[in-house]
């Protein structure tokens, strides 16, 4: 796993001979990794139901559009 830190905190890092990262992790205590993300059977159905309702209004307004003459 990567750390995120400020480049001059990392150069001071570089410069140390010491492994700091690996003690600091070695001090903490031990956790399952969180996951980011799940997907599930609701968040697929979402998603599907998001872009439909975006392609049908997409359509609607591309009808009106064309209705009024400017398409």
């Amino acid at each position: 796993h990567s750390v995120t830190m400020p480049s001059q905190s990392r150069g001071l890092l570089k410069r140390d001979r010491r492994d700091l990262v690996a003690e600091f992790c070695a001090l903490a205590p031990k956790r399952d990794p969180i996951s980011i993300q799940t997907w599930s059977w609701r968040r697929v159905a979402l998603t599907a139901g998001v872009a439909g309702v975006t392609a049908l209004l997409t359509m609607i307004a591309v009808s009106n559009l064309e209705g009024i003459g400017l398409l």
